[in-house]
């Protein structure tokens, strides 16, 4: 069979020597080269060394002829000749580079054809017409089985549309408390308006509500914001593009989705669709000697981004329904590109009377795929940064560092009277051992110490799967040495089994030591 003539068709890669007697081909997926000897001793280099007879291999001066069986242990395949029909098969797994290529090729035309069937024009929004209408009523009672001082309640909530809005009611009613008599608790009236695809103000929100800012707190009172009521899972698109030497060709695929390709006609960067969330996509690539090598790479964008250009403000004022009297807060974030989000605003909360002016900013920047880092800060409340990495890669985690003042820095209740530094991070580790490779190893650690000195805390634990769940020990400061001087400082071992018990049921037991 001439070699010439039957590797060219199949893409396959190879080195013709006359003057050296040698002919080198490339094998499967380009992991290495076969070779096989015409000149001296003759011989077939694969996986082993094969002596070849005479009859086994010709060489004319430019051309190269090899039996139909010797040339099928140099590609690695099977040949099968038909000689009656005059024809050959030629097969091998996995394929031949121009095979895989084919496929791949034919497999991107099914893709397209499937999604232009599927592009068809759909409205860009959905009318709005503000209606009055029906609405629900819940309702849950309970009380005693046998007669005690325990009382009786009843929870009822109702909702209806009202104007184009959403009005919310609820309260609870006790019967037969300690104190006697009907009470009645938890009494909230809510009215929610939203104006979808208003510039300036989309959300009206009136009542027991939820401020936003710094911090959620419940007030009685309005909040106004030009923020969609429903945000679309669509964020922005992303240019990709990888670099690849000559002949080698990808597709990029989202789940099983493929999202664009590039190919030696086709090489500038693709336009790829980012969802908030994560976004995984996967890439393969196809090289000249029929390499198919796949790797992932993912896109976290985290809810509080905003498109290039976006703007987005908050604002709200009322009566604080805990740990104050009253409160307003003004809030405004930009996007200033599809990687750099800032925010800026400020607050103020009333006891007796009004407190100090506390203004805050916040800048959200996603520094590669996979990749977050983030920066906020409060006055007289906190600083902290955070950097955390979401890749396939396999160490993976996030590191958060800060300064809180007493009693803020998202804790409510706290002994401290200093400031405290604190430093946490975790880690996890995939592919550590071959028979864990889905399963990840999770590294823990905390550390606190007061501005101005003095007894600090810190928690170290690691966490490994077991066969019937997972395994955390961990190693930390004695808590009851900043309450109790004389408490002891050696430190506490932790060991926190959580078992699985079937059915998606899981139990966590914690033992100190």
């Amino acid at each position: 069979m001439p070699v010439q003539a039957m590797l060219d068709p199949l893409a396959l890669p190879y080195r013709f020597s006359p003057d050296s007697g040698v002919l080198r081909v490339t094998r499967p997926a380009g992991i290495g080269t076969a070779s096989l000897w015409w000149s001296g001793q003759r011989r077939l280099e694969v996986a082993a060394i094969t002596p070849l007879d005479s009859d086994d291999v010709h060489f004319d001066g430019t051309r190269v002829f090899v039996a139909a069986n010797r040339l099928a242990e140099l590609i690695e395949g099977t040949i099968d000749v038909d000689v009656g029909t005059l024809s050959i098969a030629i097969k091998r797994d996995g394929g031949f580079p121009a095979q895989i290529k084919l496929d791949a090729r034919q497999r991107r035309r099914e893709e397209a054809m499937l999604a232009s069937a599927d592009d068809v024009d759909e409205p860009s929004s959905v009318p709005f017409r503000g209606r009055s209408g029906a609405g629900v009523i819940e309702w849950a009672m309970s009380g005693p089985l046998r007669r005690s001082n325990a009382p009786s309640s009843l929870d009822l909530r109702g909702g209806m549309g009202l104007m184009g809005g959403m009005l919310q009611l609820h309260g609870m009613m006790s019967v037969g408390s300690a104190e006697g008599g009907l009470g009645v608790s938890n009494r909230e009236l809510t009215y929610r308006r939203a104006f979808p695809g208003g510039r300036w103000l989309q959300q009206v929100q009136i009542g027991n509500v939820l401020g936003e800012g710094a911090e959620a707190r419940p007030i009685q009172g309005i909040t106004l914001t030009n923020a969609p009521f429903v945000r679309g899972l669509r964020f922005d698109d992303v240019a990709f593009s990888r670099p690849l030497p000559p002949g080698w060709e990808y597709e990029v695929y989202e789940g099983s989705r493929l999202v664009g390709f590039a190919d030696g006609s086709r090489t500038a960067p693709m336009s790829i669709p980012l969802s908030y969330g994560t976004t995984p996509l996967r890439v393969r690539l196809y090289g000249p000697a029929g390499e198919v090598v796949e790797s992932s790479v993912s896109y976290v964008i985290p809810i509080e981004q905003l498109r290039g250009g976006e703007w987005q403000y908050a604002a709200g004022a009322g009566r604080c329904v805990q740990q104050c009297t009253g409160m307003w807060y003004a809030d405004l974030r930009h996007g200033v590109t599809r990687e750099l989000t800032v925010q800026a605003g400020a607050d103020a909360q009333r006891d007796s009377g009004w407190g100090a002016l506390r203004p805050y900013g916040a800048v959200s920047y996603l520094p590669a795929a996979g990749w977050t880092a983030g920066i906020q800060a409060r006055r007289a409340s906190y600083v902290r940064g955070s950097v955390q990495s979401f890749t396939d890669a396999h160490l993976t985690g996030g590191v958060t560092a800060g300064l809180n003042m007493p009693g803020e820095g998202g804790v409510a209740i706290t002994s401290d009277v200093d400031a405290m530094w604190f430093a946490q991070s975790t880690m996890r580790l995939r592919g550590l051992l071959p028979q864990l490779t889905q399963r990840a190893f999770l590294l823990s650690t905390r550390i606190e110490a007061p501005q101005h000195g003095g007894q600090g805390r810190w928690d170290v634990a690691a966490t490994s799967p077991i066969p019937v769940g997972m395994l955390e020990v961990g190693l930390q400061s004695n808590p009851f040495t900043l309450a109790v001087s004389d408490s002891p400082h050696a430190p506490l071992v932790r060991v926190a089994p959580t078992i699985w018990l079937g059915n998606g049921i899981f139990r966590r037991l914690a033992y100190p030591v």
